[in-house]
């Protein structure tokens, strides 16, 4: 399989919360973004999964 890499056109802005801590911490908000996690990375897995279909029809 090849890999491609991709770089970006501009600067990357980070995507830490920086009022993030202990105090403002809920188990309901940490288990929503590990599940919005989840279902990103099974759409590339999907991805990843077609990529190897094709490269094999193309054999």
């Amino acid at each position: 399989m090849k890999y491609m890499q991709q770089r970006s056109t501009g600067p990357r802005e980070s995507a830490a919360n920086p009022e993030f801590d202990a105090t403002t911490a809920s188990f309901a908000q940490s288990s929503k973004k590990m599940i919005n996690i989840v279902y990103f990375l099974r759409g590339i897995h999907y991805w990843l999964l077609q990529e190897q279909d094709n490269e094999k029809e193309l054999m």
